[in-house]
Formats: C-alpha cells, structure tokens, sequence
C-alpha cells in the first residue's frame, strides 16, 4: 500500500493488494478499472487504485455501489436497453448480409461444377479415339 503524502485519507492500493482486501479475484479488479468502477491511475505500466473507502471500514464493492445507483435511474437502463437493441438490430443485419453472401457463393460453386462437368465430358470426347466413337456409334444405331 502507498499513502498519498497530503494524508486525505486516500492510499493507493496495487492490483493484488486491492483484490486482497475486497476478496474479489485480480481479474475483477482490472475489470472494475476498465469500467471505471473504481479510481485507479497507471504508473509504471502498473495500476494503482485510490481508495478512501477502505480506510473508512466501508465494505461496498465497485459492483453494489454501481448496481444502486443503476436501480435508482431507470433512465441510464432504458439507454442501455436502446443500446443493446441497437446492436442486436444491427448484428441481425451483419447476419443477414452473411447468408445472402453464403446463398451467392453456392450459387458461384454450382455453376462453377455444372461448368467443369461438361468440361470433363468434353475433353473425354475429344480423347476418345475415332475408331472408338465410331463402334459406338454402330452399336447404338444396331440396338
């Protein structure tokens, strides 16, 4: 832990330490920090966190403190709905877009086979011998 020199009651915490004290995991942590959870500043490629709550013996995580707020403001919840409901209309479309992309290239791989098929039935035509195309030919006209 490393105290503030201005003695406000605020000490800064490492990520470790942090999670120690909170009983939470070292991922939740940095969780918190990339939410802006929690008051944190980067310091030789280090997170530190400030807190003032620990030394007040408060026991409310990052995660109570933001989920009574959000109850308490049914309007950040309604555009947090709008915002997912715009994302999911738009990946809906990314989807869409998708199978149609698909539907074509089946389409492209069909002709593309049809095409080789009667490639390969014409290049067996031309191998073919005329002594053979010829009994063939008599063959069938016999029959």
């Amino acid at each position: 832990m490393v105290t503030n020199g201005n003695n406000s009651g605020t000490s800064k915490f490492s990520v470790q330490e942090y999670a120690s004290l909170r009983d939470v995991s070292i991922n939740t942590v940095r969780n918190w920090i990339k939410a802006n959870k929690i008051d944190a500043t980067m310091i030789s490629n280090k997170w530190f966190i400030h807190d003032t709550n620990i030394g007040n013996n408060q026991e409310n995580t990052p995660e109570e403190s933001s989920t009574n707020t959000d109850t308490n403001d049914g309007t950040n919840q309604k555009l947090v709905v709008e915002i997912l409901q715009s994302q999911i209309e738009h990946l809906k479309n990314e989807l869409e877009e998708s199978h149609d992309k698909i539907k074509r290239s089946d389409m492209v791989i069909m002709k593309l086979t049809s095409t080789m098929e009667t490639q390969q039935l014409q290049l067996t035509e031309v191998t073919t011998p005329f002594w053979k195309k010829l009994f063939r030919n008599r063959k069938q006209s016999l029959t």
